[in-house]
Order: C-alpha cells, then sequence, then structure tokens
C-alpha cells in the first residue's frame, strides 16, 4: 500500500529495497525472463511476466500470489521485440507448424479408413 501511494508522484524516488526492510519484508531481483520459463526460487514465471508485461517504468505490480510466497513486481529494464528476428522466425514456425499439422490430419484420416476397412 505504502509503495502504491508513494510510486505515482515519482516511481524512479522510490527506493524499494527500504520500504521492503521497513515492512519487514526482503527485497531481491531476478535475471531477465519470459513467459514459460522458470524463476530459481520462486517457481514458474507466468504471473509474474503477466504482471510486469503492463508495467511501465519504475511503477511496481499489485500484490502476485503463488505457493512460495507473495511478490510484488518492478522491472528493472524490458527487452524489445527484435522485429527482423521475429519476421524470419514466424515464417519458418509457420512453414514446421502448417507441417505438422498436416501431418496429424492424413494420420488421422488413414487411421479412419483403417476402421472402416476392419468394419
Amino acid at each position: 500500500k505504502k509503495l502504491k501511494e508513494s510510486a505515482p508522484s515519482n516511481p524512479k524516488l522510490v527506493d524499494f529495497d527500504k520500504a521492503a526492510k521497513e515492512g519487514g519484508l526482503k527485497s531481491a531481483s531476478t535475471d531477465l525472463f519470459k513467459f514459460g520459463s522458470y524463476i530459481e526460487g520462486i517457481g514458474a514465471s507466468d504471473k509474474f511476466w503477466s504482471a510486469a508485461a503492463g508495467l511501465e517504468g519504475k511503477a511496481v505490480s499489485d500484490i502476485i500470489s503463488s505457493p512460495s510466497g507473495f511478490y510484488i513486481v518492478r522491472l528493472k529494464n524490458k527487452v524489445p521485440l527484435e522485429e527482423k528476428k521475429f519476421a524470419a522466425e514466424k515464417e519458418n514456425f509457420s512453414r514446421d507448424l502448417l507441417a505438422q499439422k498436416k501431418q496429424e490430419s492424413f494420420a488421422k484420416f488413414t487411421e479412419g479408413l483403417l476402421k472402416k476397412a476392419q468394419l
């Protein structure tokens, strides 16, 4: 609550570590992580990534509840999407996914034919 009250005025002036100590809490940081990865000592990153994705600057998230405890996220930095790399990987991914879907459809089709032939 104290962070939320002081953060809107100037988020850069909020001392996250000091605020945590005053509240009898611990403060720590992680390396960069992405959705679906694992944060050591905490667990799956999905909730944390979702909370951090909407943050701008030094704003703080709402409280995040997980089996290992309660957390608040503040961004240190955000890596922007590499447009050229995304475009190149998107084409390869689309082609591979389409081939996989064709393979699955063909397998289901042949399985259905075999079942009909046995009747």
